[in-house]
């Protein structure tokens, strides 16, 4: 990170920013998570990349979700959607939509949250993924 920050590389710096992020989600401190994602986004901002950026939409919902700040996790979905159009991969959508189960179900929305979870098991089925197949068969159960 540094060093793509002393190179001014706002493309690299923001990837690096979004896999940092990503080890703190993991790690479970979300707080820092979520900084590192922020810090990403400004990147992208700046160099104007849209290189990932549903992805990085979906990755700070889902530390919204984790901050029990859902509104905001409910924005970054839609600026995921926005940023891929009509081009989003079935994996993000799958994603993006399991984020948004979750903040639907949190916010005691649980009818419309299980729409967006049964559309994320499609995808989690055509893709073979049962990672997420079982964690959004959990979230309905």
């Amino acid at each position: 990170l540094t060093v793509n920050e002393k190179r001014n590389n706002l493309e690299d710096v923001s990837i690096t920013c979004n896999n940092i992020g990503l080890v703190y989600f993991k790690l479970r401190n979300y707080d820092e998570s979520l900084k590192f994602y922020q810090k990403s986004l400004l990147a992208k901002q700046k160099s104007g990349s849209t290189f990932d950026l549903d992805r990085l939409y979906t990755n700070m919902a889902l530390c919204y979700n984790q901050l029990n700040a859902f509104a905001e996790a409910e924005k970054s979905i839609q600026e995921a959607f926005k940023a891929c159009g009509n081009n989003c991969s079935d994996e993000i959508v799958m994603e993006a939509e399991l984020a948004l189960g979750v903040s639907l179900l949190n916010s005691k929305r649980s009818v419309e949250a299980i729409d967006h979870f049964n559309k994320s098991l499609d995808l989690s089925k055509k893709l073979k993924s049962t990672r997420f197949e079982m964690e959004i068969l959990s979230l309905l159960a």
